[in-house]
């Protein structure tokens, strides 16, 4: 067919198809689009967070197991020196009144004091006696109570202390050492569930990282405060409202049984969870984009080491307060520290320990004494009858 063309316009040229050679060299205006997907491709969980959350897992572990047995040992926390080792306890104005004893002699040699209860079984709350040493005084008057300490010992009456001598301000402290405790085992439980639950890649990153950063960082804070109040309590020098025993230092009288270390070893394990948490773990983790561990191990590292000066500078700052790096004060040679501690009485007024004549009007009117003659194969005269006798067997 022809067609009217303008005069002077180019002829007009056929279309054709081009070559499969042709279309494959001359790219330079082809475009490639592709559907872009909403959200990236999921993977598996990176090994890096696998471990991380199988580390936190055994942790959580061990915690719920020693916290639940430092609350079930009766005297997982302090227990009484040795007797040799014990200064007297009670108040040296009561010694002329017959109130003379140590720790050991009022709560037995073996005694312990837990997080949860004593040696015996009585809480922070309870004691053997009806009420308190005050509320005994006020009622039945000094002399009487003192008379009655020995059968008061003899029933377990003064157990637990704390209450019974009513050491308010020391039994809060114990008190709040236990409720962190029981917050702890709670919270160990909740994370072995939660460590357990995210290594099966069912937690979204992103709340799974908050949620374990959070709780791990409680319960490092949680054991820092258990270590300070630890220290705190053997340290302070204690008000009681009695007159037997109205103040103690527990460490002139106690040591430290296996609970504290515990609760440091607490601290750094908790502590280098919430620094794996914070650095081996992503929001990002199980989708297509993972992030670089590039000195992942050095920042790991920095802190640990931040996280255990601030532990050392809390103990040291709490104990230092309490003035026990202080040196013992120096002995004052004019000073005779056995002036006025001998007793009077054995019982109310009964004067038992007053110096008497040893006779009168010729008759021996008391029982055999200490002071003799002590010369090698000297035989005293006196009829001691055969109960009486004196000591032959050696001593320690």
């Amino acid at each position: 067919w022809r067609s009217a063309q303008p005069h002077g316009a180019p002829p007009i040229s056929r279309m054709s198809t081009p070559s499969q050679a042709d279309a494959m060299a001359d790219t330079h205006n082809v475009k490639i689009e592709g559907i872009k997907p909403d959200t990236p491709a999921t993977t598996d969980m990176p090994i890096r967070a696998k471990v991380a959350h199988l580390l936190a897992l055994i942790i959580a572990a061990v915690i719920a197991l020693l916290v639940s047995d430092v609350l079930a040992d009766g005297s997982s926390i302090i227990k009484l020196k040795d007797a040799a080792h014990l200064p007297r306890i009670t108040h040296p104005d009561l010694v002329q009144y017959g109130l003379d004893y140590r720790a050991d002699e009022l709560l037995g040699p073996s005694y312990g004091v837990g997080l949860h209860h004593d040696s015996s079984g009585y809480t922070w709350n309870q004691a053997g006696a009806e009420a308190n040493l005050q509320k005994y005084v006020d009622e039945l008057g000094l002399p009487q109570v003192i008379a009655a300490v020995p059968s008061v010992i003899a029933s377990d009456g003064l157990k637990h202390p704390v209450h019974f001598l009513a050491c308010d301000r020391l039994k809060a402290t114990g008190q709040s050492a236990m409720g962190l405790a029981f917050i702890a085992e709670a919270a160990a439980v909740v994370m072995l569930i939660f460590h357990a639950v995210s290594l099966l890649n069912i937690v979204p990153a992103k709340l799974g990282k908050a949620f374990a950063v959070l709780v791990w960082f409680v319960l490092t804070a949680g054991f820092l405060i258990v270590c300070c109040l630890g220290l705190a309590a053997m340290e302070t020098t204690w008000t009681c409202n009695n007159p037997f025993i109205p103040t103690i230092r527990l460490s002139d009288h106690f040591y430290y049984n296996w609970a504290l270390p515990i609760a440091f070893l607490g601290y750094t394990a908790t502590l280098l969870i919430l620094m794996v948490m914070l650095v081996f773990t992503s929001t990002k983790d199980g989708s297509a984009v993972n992030p670089p561990t590039s000195k992942a191990v050095l920042k790991l590292g920095g802190g640990l080491l931040a996280g255990l000066i601030i532990g050392m500078a809390a103990s040291l700052t709490v104990t230092g307060a309490n003035n026990s790096f202080a040196e013992d004060a120096p002995v004052d040679p004019l000073v005779n520290p056995c002036a006025g501690q001998k007793p009077s009485h054995a019982g109310p007024g009964d004067n038992y320990f007053l110096n008497v004549d040893c006779m009168r009007d010729g008759i021996v009117a008391v029982l055999e004494q200490a002071g003799a003659n002590v010369t090698r194969g000297y035989v005293g005269g006196l009829d001691a009858g055969e109960w009486r006798g004196a000591l032959t067997t050696p001593h320690d």
